[in-house]
């Protein structure tokens, strides 16, 4: 018995070319199910009446493809990969090999013949990482996103220069604009004072107090300045600038260690009353007073 070989594709035509030929199915139908048409439908019929299975078997199996590379050219690149070009990556041998050797291959082939002999290992391929939904902080200006996009925003009137787009968490509205020189941690930290001359840092607002017309601080880049101890300095021109907490908001949806919860909450523990805290009197002090005697089922003493 003879074994052919044969691949999925052809598997599927031989089915066919036997419902076809036991009249089970029209050239039509038998077109539709292979994506061919009518006419090669009739060629591939009769090489099967003639020759069986092995009819529909490709004449070309086995054969070099039309477009394999001839293999002194594979030698050429190869023995130049070994010595001239040790050490590059594909992308980069393949320019060298075209350009300045005159190998005509492709970056894929040479990708893979750089693999089977060694001389380039494929980086492993990063797992996608899923990312959470989170909802948006509660309150406006809580949390405030940043991104910089450079670009040749003023078309050649202007250098170039970085675009800040400031947008709150909470609402999604853009809160500030801002071009700068470059992405830099400094132009991130820069604050604009508002209109009323207030400013706003981690859910705090500073109401600044000066003598000045408030026109004149009006839109102003300030420098707010945080030491060891938590202390604020707010900073116009490299001068201290005199404010006033006008308002702390409430942190909300705040996400703290399960260790620093009370800390957190402000949990005090209860404090032990003085020794002259009135609470100490107080039962001698009913016993004083003309306190009628208790009901019957009503608690006899307040020891």
């Amino acid at each position: 018995m003879e074994i052919l070989g044969m691949s999925q594709k052809e598997i599927s035509r031989l089915e066919v070319m036997q419902k076809l030929d036991e009249k089970r199915l029209s050239q039509k139908e038998a077109g539709r199910i292979l994506d061919l048409g009518v006419r090669q439908i009739k060629r591939v019929l009769k090489a099967y009446r003639q020759n069986g299975a092995a009819g529909l078997i490709s004449k070309r199996r086995g054969s070099p493809g039309n477009n394999r590379l001839p293999a002194e050219v594979k030698k050429q690149a190869l023995d130049l990969l070994k010595s001239k070009y040790q050490g590059f990556g594909p992308t980069l041998a393949h320019e060298k090999l075209t350009e300045t050797e005159n190998v005509k291959v492709s970056v894929e082939s040479v990708r893979q013949w750089m693999i089977v002999e060694r001389l380039w290992k494929p980086r492993k391929v990063k797992r996608a990482v899923a990312h959470p939904l989170r909802e948006r902080r509660a309150c406006f200006r809580e949390l405030v996103q940043i991104d910089g996009s450079p670009h040749d925003w003023f078309e050649g009137r202007a250098p170039e220069c970085v675009l800040l787009v400031f947008i709150d968490d909470a609402t999604g509205k853009i809160v500030q604009l801002r071009f700068v020189e470059n992405e830099s941690f400094f132009s991130y930290c820069a604050a604009t004072v508002s209109k009323n001359l207030t400013v706003q840092f981690e859910t705090v607002v500073y109401q600044l107090q000066t003598e000045r017309p408030s026109y004149a601080l009006r839109n102003a880049r300030v420098t707010i300045c945080v030491n060891a101890q938590q202390q604020v300095t707010i900073l116009y021109k490299g001068n201290p600038l005199p404010y006033e907490i006008y308002h702390q908001q409430a942190k909300q949806a705040q996400v703290v260690m399960a260790k620093g919860v009370k800390a957190a909450l402000k949990v005090r523990p209860c404090a032990k009353p003085a020794p002259d805290h009135p609470w100490r009197n107080y039962g001698a002090s009913l016993s004083r007073a003309n306190v009628p005697a208790p009901r019957g089922g009503d608690i006899s003493t307040l020891r």
